[in-house]
C-alpha cells in the first residue's frame, strides 16, 4: 500500500510538472471551468426568482445540491474520469499491451494515472459554494450531520468511478465506446437537480438500479438533516457492492485480453 501511495504522489508532482509548462493554457481551463459553475449558479438564480421551493427544495438547499455534485465532479475529473476514458484508446491502439508488463496493478495504473489539475477552479468554487449554503442552514448542522454527508459522498464517488469501469471495461470487445463515456457524463449531469422531482418507479429506480441519488440528492439531505437513516448503511452498502462487481468485470476482462494485435 505505501509503494502505490509513493506512486500515487509521483502522479501528482508529474501532473503539476506538466501544467506549469502550459501555465497559460492551464489557467484559460480553470477560468472556463469555473465560469461553468458561475453560470449554472445563475441558472439557480433565475429558477428560484420565481418559486421559493421545488419539491421540497428551497433556494439554499438547491446551492447545497450544486456545490455538492460539482465538488464530486471535480474530484472524479481530478482523479479518474479521464484515464478510464483513455481505456479504449489503449486497448484498440495495442497500448495495453504495455500496461501489463508494468510492476503495478493495472487497474490502478489504467485508473489513475494521470492528475488532471483543470479543475481546481471548480473545486475551489464548488467548497465556496458549499461553505455559503452551509452558514445560511438554521439550525448549523450537527457533527453527526457533516460525517454522514461525507461517508456518502465517498460512497457516491464510489458508485461513480464504477460504473464509468464497469463502462470501459466493455472496450476490450467492443471497438468504441465513446457513446457509453458521453451517457455516463449525462448521469453526473442529471445529479445536479433532486431526485425529489420524479415520482413514483421512476424515482426508485434512480435511486437503488441507477443510484443517481446517492451522488448528489441524499448527501445534501443528510446534510439538511432530511435523510431517513436507513439510506446511509444501504448507500454504504451499494457501493461497495458495485465496486467489487466492477473489479471483478475488470479482471475477468483483462484474464481474456490477447492484445490488439493477436
Amino acid at each position: 500500500m505505501r509503494r502505490y501511495w509513493r506512486l500515487y504522489k509521483v502522479f501528482w508532482r508529474n501532473g503539476f510538472r506538466r501544467e506549469i509548462e502550459f501555465r497559460a493554457n492551464f489557467w484559460a481551463k480553470v477560468v472556463t471551468n469555473f465560469a461553468w459553475l458561475f453560470f449554472f449558479i445563475a441558472l439557480v438564480e433565475v429558477i428560484y426568482a420565481r418559486t421559493n421551493a421545488i419539491a421540497g427544495w428551497d433556494r439554499n438547499d438547491a446551492f447545497l445540491l450544486v456545490a455538492t455534485c460539482y465538488w464530486m465532479s471535480s474530484i472524479a475529473s481530478i482523479t479518474f474520469f479521464r484515464n478510464l476514458g483513455m481505456l479504449p484508446s489503449l486497448v484498440r491502439l495495442g497500448t495495453f499491451d504495455f500496461v501489463l508488463v508494468k510492476p503495478v496493478s493495472s487497474l490502478f495504473w489504467v485508473s489513475f494515472r494521470f492528475v488532471n489539475l483543470d479543475e481546481i477552479g471548480t473545486l475551489i468554487g464548488s467548497f465556496a459554494m458549499l461553505g455559503y449554503a452551509v452558514s445560511r442552514m438554521r439550525p448549523l448542522p450537527d457533527l453527526a450531520q457533516v460525517i454522514e454527508y461525507f461517508v456518502l459522498c465517498f460512497s457516491g464517488l464510489t458508485m461513480y468511478y464504477s460504473f464509468y469501469l464497469l463502462t470501459m471495461t466493455f472496450s476490450f470487445w467492443l471497438v468504441r465506446v465513446d457513446n457509453l463515456s458521453a451517457l455516463i457524463d449525462t448521469i453526473l449531469y442529471m445529479a445536479r437537480f433532486p431526485t425529489d422531482i420524479f415520482r413514483g418507479v421512476l424515482q426508485r429506480i434512480l435511486t437503488f438500479i441507477i443510484p443517481l441519488a446517492f451522488i448528489a440528492t441524499i448527501p445534501s439531505k443528510a446534510m439538511l438533516g432530511r435523510m431517513e437513516w436507513w439510506l446511509l448503511p444501504v448507500g454504504v452498502g451499494l457501493a461497495a457492492f458495485l465496486l467489487a462487481g466492477a473489479v471483478a468485470f475488470w479482471r475477468f476482462a483483462t484474464r481474456h485480453y490477447t492484445s490488439a494485435s493477436s
